[in-house]
């Protein structure tokens, strides 16, 4: 509940966006700065998963609701890593 309040505080302005599932890939870019160590993580998980634009996109949107579960405020690579790890099964169905 915590997590879904942060969102709504975040998105208050916005009349078509509440939660991070609904952000643009403009949005995405705002409200998910990513670190340099971040960065390496995710370009290398989209070389070797062969990730879309769009499910980059998600996990990234993934990442920072997981992020705000911890009550962090910025993501970091644990909540990367976790959100790729979402993804993994997806190729085992759709690839």
């Amino acid at each position: 509940m915590k997590a879904r309040e942060v969102q709504q505080a975040r998105f208050a302005e916005s009349k078509k966006v509440k939660c991070n599932a609904r952000m643009t890939p403009a949005q995405v870019k705002r409200q998910v700065p990513l670190g340099e160590e971040e960065k390496r993580l995710l370009q290398k998980a989209y070389e070797t998963m062969g990730l879309t634009a769009r499910t980059y996109h998600k996990i990234l949107k993934v990442a920072r609701t997981i992020a705000g579960m911890a009550g962090d405020t910025k993501v970091r690579r644990i909540h990367l890593a976790e959100a790729i790890g979402y993804r993994m099964p997806d190729a085992k169905y759709w690839g």
